[in-house]
Order: C-alpha cells, then structure tokens, then sequence
C-alpha cells in the first residue's frame, strides 16, 4: 500500500480510521512553532540590522553635508592671497573655529529619535 504516514494494513475503516496518531500531531506541532520561534528572531533581527544601517547612513549623509558646508565656506571665507583683514576678524581662525565645533559634535554620539 504504501502511503504517506502509512501504518497498519488494509481495511477496518472503523471508529479511529480518519484521525492522525496523537504522537505524530504533537511532533508537527512542535515543529511548527520552533520553525515559527525562529522566523520571527529572524525578522527581530533583520530589523534591527536594518535601522543600524539607516542610523549609520543618516550619520554619512550629516557628515557629508557637514563637509560640503565646510568646503564652500572655505572657499568663501578664506583669503584668496590678497587683501589682508583685521586680526580680530581673520576669516581662517573663524573657519578653524567652526570646524572645531563641528568636529567636536559630530564626534559626540548620535542623538536618538526621542531626544531630538
């Protein structure tokens, strides 16, 4: 006869015929809800791989701004080797003092979502 989860012979058709062995429906059951367990740290875990890499890449993209604001402030503000400005007002050590700054915050952590 053969047969999936065949057992026993031919025949009988009685009152136990339709029903699966209990032993057998405990073990799928089982089998169910580890496969489900490890689904879902699966999905715990692919989401919190996900917002790593978002975090990460919001702090690319503020950095990359910062240095694009760098640079064109640097090309606006410093001295192109002409006219000299009161030592007071030297656009380079305002430069270098905005850059410490700068620098200084983006080394501090990132804030989360709630603090900001």
């Amino acid at each position: 006869h053969g047969g999936f989860g065949g057992g026993g012979g031919g025949g009988g058709g009685g009152f136990g015929s339709g029903q699966a062995d209990p032993a057998a429906a405990a073990a799928a059951a089982r089998l169910r809800d580890v496969h489900k367990e490890a689904v879902q740290a699966a999905v715990r875990q692919a989401r919190a791989f996900n917002a790593s890499v978002e975090e990460h890449a919001a702090a690319v993209h503020v950095v990359s701004a910062w240095a694009e604001l760098m640079a064109l402030t640097a090309a606006r503000c410093l001295p192109s080797g002409g006219a000299s400005t009161a030592p007071s007002e030297d656009p380079q050590e305002t430069l270098f003092i905005l850059a410490d700054g700068v620098l200084s915050h983006l080394s501090s952590p990132p804030l989360s979502p709630l603090s900001a």
